[in-house]
């Protein structure tokens, strides 16, 4: 029968088992993974643009086949406006489960599409896994047909009349002819309304199912990034 460990023999071995603990407890917490993103945002006359919103998205999958693109599940982490000239930043924790990154230029609700081109999707994805800092500069597009419009603003009388007000919402009509009553017709296909004119005087307007405009025409924009 085998003799007990003597007392310093016991010691010795609790000490060896005790310190894989005791390392565990010492070591630092790892280090939250977060995203850091500086920019900014400028005209193409190159002054910055005060106030634009600015989004950071999350994507859990990104294919780009030609023009097809797929984001998977898209959630938004952040989201600011720029400041007086034009810049912004995010510093903020990583999305867990998602695995690539955007910065949105664009919002539906607040984007002037009349004065200015969509701005595409931009993918930081391998900056922040570099773990570095990403840095964004995007230069925010005028309409091509913006000249025309404000040309045309001013023919009419300024923006707050009849014609002014609707040019200024939705821009230039994509036909405009001559009813047989002599209304003038401006239609807008792709936004499915018809408006008319007797003179400078509004004098009605017919809704339909948009659809598109003669010719294939449409509102020039730029598209990418995460859908």
């Amino acid at each position: 029968m085998p003799s007990p460990p003597r007392p310093a023999a016991r010691r010795a071995a609790i000490a060896l088992a005790t310190i894989p603990v005791m390392i565990l407890l010492s070591a630092p917490a790892q280090a939250e993974k977060r995203v850091v993103v500086n920019g900014r945002i400028t005209a193409e006359t190159g002054e910055g643009m005060a106030s634009w919103p600015v989004s950071l998205l999350a994507t859990q999958r990104y294919v780009e086949i030609s023009t097809y693109t797929s984001g998977g599940k898209v959630s938004e982490v952040s989201a600011i406006a720029t400041d007086a000239n034009g810049y912004f930043s995010f510093d903020v924790p990583r999305k867990r489960g998602y695995h690539f990154l955007f910065i949105r230029l664009s919002d539906p609700e607040r984007l002037d599409t009349v004065r200015y081109l969509k701005p595409a999707d931009i993918e930081i994805t391998a900056q922040v896994r570099r773990g570095g800092l990403a840095t964004v500069e995007a230069v925010i597009k005028t309409h091509p047909d913006w000249p025309e419009v404000e040309r045309r603003i001013a023919e009419a009388g300024g923006a707050l009349t009849p014609r002014g007000r609707i040019l200024r919402s939705i821009g230039l009509p994509e036909k405009v002819a001559q009813s047989e009553a002599g209304e003038e017709e401006w239609w807008y296909f792709t936004h499915g309304v018809v408006y008319l004119f007797r003179g400078a005087e509004a004098v009605g307007s017919r809704r339909f199912d948009p659809v598109v405009a003669p010719g294939g025409a449409s509102t020039p924009s730029q598209e990418g990034g995460a859908s």
